[in-house]
């Protein structure tokens, strides 16, 4: 699931108003949460921190008010860079927008079911990148039949200034970014989920 951020690593959706689509059915051979940490890292191997998240950003310490008071908030952050991918740094919600829709979403667990089912459209305004997923992830605990979890992809916008901070924190540390086109597919079902796009410095048609 692809959860577009502005500079602040807070979720701004699709269109900029907050709304996130999954486009494709969401297909549920078993009621069962994946155990398996080895199927668990198969699932991800698609999805990975790009290097910038890895060497920047995981080096910044985000203390969050822990809404449930149960202690899992810093847990689920000190394991974003595990289970999410993209460009991301970790963010603090707001603490009304995650009160009704995380912990909402906690409480009443997964919307799907057994079968095949379209994912409803969601509002992450209020949400941190981070969190934003953390609630799809509850909403949606149980692997599709091809043995996938949902994974979140989190980038930040292509206008925004993190993008120009990014490239500068790159070169500072001899990892100069380089052009490239990221296709957004699965590669189970060979098909494309979303528009291609060109990355990095150069980044214009024509360029090497």
């Amino acid at each position: 699931w692809v959860i577009p951020m502005d500079e602040n690593s807070m979720c701004v959706g699709k269109y900029g108003d907050g709304r996130l689509f999954y486009e494709f059915d969401w297909c549920v051979e078993e009621e069962k949460s994946m155990s398996s940490e080895d199927s668990i890292e198969k699932s991800r191997e698609l999805i990975k921190p790009s290097k910038w998240t890895k060497m920047i950003a995981a080096n910044k310490n985000v203390e969050c008010i822990d809404v449930d008071g149960d202690g899992d908030l810093d847990a689920w952050h000190n394991k974003a860079m595990k289970v999410m991918g993209g460009d991301f740094e970790i963010a603090c919600s707001e603490i009304d927008a995650y009160e009704q829709k995380v912990k909402k979403a906690k409480e009443e667990g997964s919307i799907v079911h057994k079968g095949c089912q379209k994912l409803p459209e969601i509002n992450c305004l209020g949400l941190s990148g981070v969190d934003a997923c953390r609630m799809i992830k509850e909403m949606v605990p149980y692997p599709n039949k091809d043995g996938k979890n949902m994974e979140c992809f989190l980038q930040y916008l292509p206008d925004s200034p993190k993008k120009a901070e990014i490239e500068r924190d790159l070169i500072k540390i001899n990892e100069p970014p380089r052009n490239k086109v990221v296709i957004y597919a699965k590669l189970e079902t060979n098909r494309v989920i979303s528009i291609p796009r060109m990355t990095g410095p150069d980044a214009r048609i024509g360029a090497q």
